[in-house]
């Protein structure tokens, strides 16, 4: 299937993570996960979870740079970028913002607050939130 560079790029983007953490993150999860519904307290049982079991592998998603297109190797893949897709919207937001400071202005006027966390080997995450102020020159 034919999909656009951004999301192709989102999906490669995905495949890297998932080469990095020995498949620890895995956009192809959703294969089992959709049969959850924690809401109304639903799960599969140990036969659904089988059978859906084997279609729970990133390298099952394949990409074609030249073609711009996604198919997966088997049935019963399913995708789900939620794991990546908020920190590449919110990538995507600051660029927007980025390319809209105007001259004159140290940062952009909607700027007013970013957020930002770090891993350490030692400490594990932090999270911090700074506030932007627009500055006139």
């Amino acid at each position: 299937m034919h999909i656009s560079k951004e999301l192709f790029d989102l999906l490669a983007a995905a495949r890297e993570y998932s080469i990095l953490t020995d498949g620890a993150f895995d956009i192809t999860y959703a294969s089992v996960g959709y049969l959850y519904d924690f809401r109304k307290h639903v799960h599969p049982d140990d036969a659904q979870i089988d059978k859906a079991l084997p279609a729970v592998n990133y390298r099952h998603v394949l990409l074609d740079p030249k073609a711009g297109t996604v198919r997966f190797s088997q049935k019963g893949v399913r995708i789900d970028l939620g794991g990546i897709a908020k920190g590449y919207s919110v990538d995507r937001g600051i660029d927007v913002l980025k390319s809209s400071v105007s001259p004159g202005c140290t940062s952009p006027p909607a700027a007013t607050a970013a957020s930002s966390a770090t891993a350490s080997a030692n400490h594990g995450w932090s999270a911090s939130a700074i506030r932007a102020r627009v500055r006139a020159k």
